[in-house]
């Protein structure tokens, strides 16, 4: 697979890096660091859209932002949840319900030579990242938020296997 120097990779190498200050100010509890930072690597988030209108999609990138995604995600949760702010069990439970999701994603790429989210798959990495902003913020319904993401991760993955099997 090579790799192209393209905006989009640019900007998914951002959102890499902010992983570290981001994971820093959360166990600092520099709330409006951490939310900044945050903030800016969402924006990052546009590397696809910026590939399909730049016209630079790459295997490589198809690869790579998902997986710097579970980078950011997966840090800034980890930090959560050594700080003790998030129920272990519930990020265990969304851990497993997201398994399903990276084997489609590898099932569509051996069948169709295309490593794709979908929308849907899209839409539930977004949820679940929104639990570092959220647990910052001290929201209140946390945990049920995270009961919600993981009963819509499953029920998303099984529309995604079937979706896997009818083609």
């Amino acid at each position: 697979m090579e790799i192209k120097f393209t905006l989009p990779n640019v900007l998914t190498t951002i959102r890499l890096v902010l992983t570290i200050p981001l994971i820093y100010f959360i166990f600092q509890e520099k709330t409006i660091s951490a939310l900044i930072v945050f903030v800016a690597a969402i924006a990052t988030e546009l590397d696809g859209t910026v590939a399909r209108k730049l016209k630079q999609e790459t295997a490589f990138g198809a690869v790579y932002d998902p997986l710097v995604d579970a980078v950011f995600a997966g840090g800034g949760i980890l930090t959560l949840l050594a700080m003790n702010k998030v129920p272990l069990i519930l990020i265990v439970l969304l851990v497993i319900a997201n398994i399903p999701r990276a084997i489609f994603m590898y099932l569509f790429q051996k069948k169709q030579g295309i490593f794709k989210s979908t929308t849907w798959t899209k839409l539930s990495g977004l949820l679940v990242t929104l639990i570092i902003p959220l647990t910052i913020l001290n929201f209140r319904y946390l945990k049920l938020y995270i009961i919600g993401v993981i009963i819509f991760t499953i029920v998303l993955m099984i529309g995604v296997g079937r979706e896997y099997v009818r083609k």
